[in-house]
């Protein structure tokens, strides 16, 4: 997966796969697919790109789109949220202090790629997001619903595929064990939801708008 490329070329999907970028546009074809416990109804790629994906993973692959009919919702904190065909929720949060803090201990610096977060913010506190509950992100506000639990894809190059770094995993086993049962194993990050539809730019001003208890973190 770290070797697929994609981007947006005037309004299109195009995936880069073994340096061919291929376009991609959704059919009139429906299906229903599941996402973890959701089956949702989406819509099936044409062209090319299904029999290309196919090849390079060697199994049958099926790209598909979310359109106007489609419908998937998030229970979080008790309210229901509308979010994309993401494992569950579709923001993840990294703040840079907790990055800064994780290169300290391990001795050099950790790439921020290796968590592949869509939203990074700077701050001077390391792990003060384990107490933020919600904040405002220039004109949109972002609930913080749980703690990512990380698996060993943080260990790998992102450009290659290739295992680079297995100190990472190895520390945050040591100092950021999550200790309470709702969401298990070492955590790094945070996943959020947002409240309203906004643009978010480089350099928008953060808010935090509620605190609460820190997660529970067993550690050295």
């Amino acid at each position: 997966m770290a070797l697929l490329k994609p981007e947006t070329i005037d309004g299109a999907l195009v995936i880069n796969i073994g340096g061919k970028k291929i376009k991609s546009v959704p059919s009139d074809v429906r299906i229903d697919a599941q996402v973890q416990s959701d089956f949702v109804s989406v819509r099936v790629a044409e062209g090319e790109i299904n029999k290309r994906l196919s090849a390079f993973f060697d199994e049958d692959i099926r790209l598909v789109f979310m359109d106007k009919i489609t419908r998937r919702f998030f229970n979080a904190n008790g309210a229901k949220t509308s979010v994309s065909l993401a494992d569950g929720v579709p923001i993840s949060i990294v703040n840079t202090a907790s990055l800064a803090e994780l290169s300290k201990t391990l001795g050099y610096e950790v790439s921020i790629e290796q968590f592949r977060p869509n939203l990074v913010i700077e701050a001077s506190a390391p792990w003060a997001e384990d107490r933020w509950r919600s904040i405002r992100v220039g004109n949109i506000i972002l609930n913080l619903v749980k703690p990512i639990n990380r698996c060993k894809i943080i260990t790998l190059d992102h450009t290659t595929g290739k295992q680079t770094d297995a100190g990472i995993m190895r520390e945050l086993i040591k100092s950021r064990r999550s200790g309470d049962k709702r969401v298990k194993g070492v955590l790094f990050g945070w996943a959020a939801v947002p409240e309203n539809l906004a643009r978010i730019n480089v350099g928008d001003p953060v808010e935090i708008l509620e605190n609460g208890p820190p997660w529970s973190i067993i550690g050295n």
